[in-house]
Formats: structure tokens, sequence, C-alpha cells
């Protein structure tokens, strides 16, 4: 029996020293460690400080037990410390706090804490346990890296400003070249036309004179000679001279309205490019969208269905627009252009085309060009004015048009070019808000 109890006896003995070797061996990771270990009662003041405290804080531990953390934290951090001793005391551990404090000699660092409440044997919360550590170096970091991130969004909007002022740059150039080559070819066909219509022109009169005289000649000749010899006789039977001197004044006439009608093509031609004009004029809208329709008749009457496309003009009586009236007539043909493009589907029956010249306000004249096709989906209005944006094979267009129509309209002229659904029926509706009296640009500017 004696021999049992002292058995127990030293059992006891060596647990409690391996207990004490225990704590002596976390005590000593404690003491030693890199970070500030300390203990806190409920009302948040210290009542344990690892001796790491002197070193990193600038405090003997002792100098803290029984104050409070919160004089040593930045004013502006205590919500976020507060805010994390309501969770601790709701039960929750709060990890990687960052908030700023004062050491002892009033310099300011970041600090990190790791908190976790303390339970008693029945679950009650008796206190705070956390590990505190310096991070004045990460958040340099941090400050650096953030900095580095705001320089590259910085060089990214330049990057991306510059390439946006290269797109505009090459559609601007792609616009000169588009219309150089225009103007040359208006320029030959206008010359290589004009220069025989004019010779056919200024003789026809001439011709018609010389006719009338020789017809004249024949009736005083049937006048005084009423009865021909027999060969005469036969060759006025043969040739139907009295059909002949009528209708030879009626082809005559025609002739002239052909010519007359050359040589509106060959104004129209002028009108649309603009070729004899440069820079900024006092024009007519309404002879700029009859020129343009002038050079798409073709189109206009060769539809995938066989039919004609039905154009309807509503053209207000306005006065003379200030205006690049060139640029303009451009903007017509690619919406004009587009729309003929938009009818030729074989679901569309009664093709037609609206286009409308009024007032939007006193100072601004507004341009409609509408059609009863299919519509545009939602997700082509979104992007059709970017450039090179096209919903066309390859090899039949480049996606410019509207993206070019956007810059004349909104950029050159300062108006509005707007998109919506045909209000009254299926189709597209393309708005044109042009100032009456444009502001004197520079010719490179867009």
């Amino acid at each position: 029996m004696i021999a049992s109890v002292s058995s127990l006896f030293s059992d006891r003995d060596s647990m409690e020293d391996a207990l004490r070797a225990s704590e002596q061996k976390y005590h000593d990771l404690i003491e030693n460690g890199m970070d500030v270990v300390f203990s806190l009662d409920l009302e948040g003041n210290f009542t344990y400080v690892s001796s790491q405290c002197q070193k990193i804080l600038g405090y003997e531990p002792s100098e803290l037990i029984g104050r409070s953390s919160l004089p040593m934290t930045h004013p502006e951090d205590v919500p976020a410390c507060l805010e994390a001793i309501d969770k601790l005391m709701q039960g929750q551990s709060v990890y990687d706090l960052e908030y700023r404090g004062f050491t002892k000699d009033g310099t300011l660092h970041w600090y990190t804490n790791n908190l976790a409440p303390v339970f008693d044997r029945q679950g009650t919360i008796v206190g705070l346990q956390g590990i505190l550590r310096i991070i004045d170096q990460q958040k340099e970091a941090e400050v650096e890296l953030q900095q580095t991130n705001q320089q590259l969004e910085q060089q990214a909007k330049v990057l991306e400003a510059a390439m946006a002022e290269l797109k505009r740059t090459q559609l601007q150039l792609m616009q000169s070249e588009k219309m150089s080559a225009l103007g040359k070819l208006v320029a030959g066909i206008a010359h290589e036309i004009n220069n025989p219509v004019s010779f056919i022109y200024g003789n026809l009169t001439h011709a018609d004179n010389y006719v009338q005289d020789l017809l004249r000649l024949i009736h005083h000749y049937q006048t005084h000679y009423p009865q021909p010899i027999e060969a005469i006789t036969e060759i006025i039977e043969d040739i139907d001279l009295p059909f002949l001197t009528q209708d030879l004044s009626q082809l005559f006439g025609s002739m002239k309205n052909g010519a007359d009608r050359i040589k509106q093509i060959v104004l129209s031609l002028r009108n649309f490019a603009r070729m004899d004009e440069s820079g900024m004029k006092t024009v007519n809208l309404q002879e700029g969208l009859e020129s343009t329709l002038l050079m798409m008749e073709h189109r206009l009457k060769s539809t995938t269905q066989g039919v004609q496309i039905q154009v309807h003009r509503e053209f207000e009586n306005l006065p003379m627009v200030n205006c690049y009236p060139g640029e303009l007539n451009q903007v017509f043909m690619h919406l004009i252009s587009n729309a003929i493009d938009a009818l030729q589907d074989p679901a569309i029956l009664q093709p037609q085309l609206w286009l409308e010249i009024g007032r939007s306000t006193d100072s601004t004249v507004l341009v409609k060009v509408r059609d009863n096709g299919l519509g545009i989906s939602d997700a082509i209005v979104a992007k059709m004015f970017d450039p090179f944006f096209t919903t066309k094979p390859v090899g039949r267009g480049t996606g410019m048009g509207l993206a070019l129509s956007y810059q004349i309209v909104v950029q050159r002229h300062g108006g509005q070019l707007e998109y919506r659904p045909n209000p009254l029926m299926s189709g597209s509706e393309f708005l044109l808000t042009i100032p009456m009296v444009l502001l004197e640009r520079s010719e490179g500017a867009v």
C-alpha cells in the first residue's frame, strides 16, 4: 500500500515536471518570438504582454498592464478596432485586422492583429487574446504596388487614347482618300461625258435650223411644182415624206431633251462630289439628296425581288444651310446605300424608302432616312458606329460607312446622328440634325 502511494506521488511529480517544461517551452517561444503576444480583459485592458513589446512598441510590459490599447491606435482606425472587438465579444475570431498605431516615442506604424476570444469551462467569454506584428514594409510594398498599378492604368489610358487617335486618323485618311478617289472618278466621268455632249448640244440648234431650211425648201418646191416627175413621186412615197417632215421636228426635240438629261446628270455628279467647291459652303440640302438619289438610281430599280424601290420625298421649303456639302453628300450616300441593302431581302414585297427634310428647331435642320426593311438587332445597334464594324461578307464593305458618317455629322458639323426603329412599321430610321449655321473649323479637324 505504501509502495503504491509512493508510486502515485512519483507519477504526479513527473507530470508536473513535464507540464512545467511544456509551459516553459511555450513561454520561451512567446517571449523570444518576433510578434507581441497579449491578453485583454473584457474592458479591453491589457492583462498580459510579451517581452517583445519593448522592442516593437517601445513599452515595458509592466507599463501596459491595466491600460487600454485604444489610445495607442490612430483615431481614424479606432472604429474598425471597436467593430472587431464587437465580433470577438460575440464569440468570433478576427484575422488580419490591419490598423495604424503609435509606439511609445510617437512613431506611427502599420500593425496586423489576429484575435480570438478566451472561454472558461462554462463557455463564457472571460477575455481576449491576440498576436500583433508590424507590417510597415508590407504596406509600403502595397503602396508602391498601388502606385505602380495607377501608373499602369494611366499608361493604359494614354495608350487607349493614342489608339483612339490612331483610329480617328486612319478614319480621316481613309475618308480623304475615298473622297479624293471619288472626286477624280467623277471629274473624269464628267469631263468625258461633258465634252461630246457639249458638242452635240451645241450643234443640235444648227442642225435643227438646217433641217427647217430644207423642209421649207421642200414646201416651196411642192407649192410651185405640185406635179413632180414620176421618179421624184416614187421617192416621196418611198420615204413617206409627210410623216418624215412631221417626225423630224419631234426627233430633234427628243435629242435635245436627251442632251439636257445628260447635262443634268453631269451637274448632279458635280453637285454630289462638289468638285468645284472646297471647305464650307451655303447649300440646299435637297439638292444633295436628289443628286445622291440620281447617283444610286440604278440600285433603286434592281432589287432581288425584281420590284423597284418606291422613294417618298417630304422636303420642307428650308433656307440654305451652312455646311461641308461634299461630306454631307457622302453621309447621304452611306445611309441610302445601307437602306437599299436592307430592302434587298426577298421577304420584303413592297420595298419603300422615305427621305424627309424639315426643321428640328429654329437653328437646326432634321434629315430622316428610313426604310421598311427587317430592322437592326440590338446587338448590332450597340456597335454600328464603331470603326471597321460591318455585317457584310468579306469583300462587300469595310465597315467604315456609319463610323465616317457619325464623324462627319457629329465632330465635323457639331450635329447629331441617331438610329431608331422605324416608328411606323418594321425597318430602320436614321435621324441627322445639322446646325443651319456652322462655325468655321480648320480643314484638318474632324
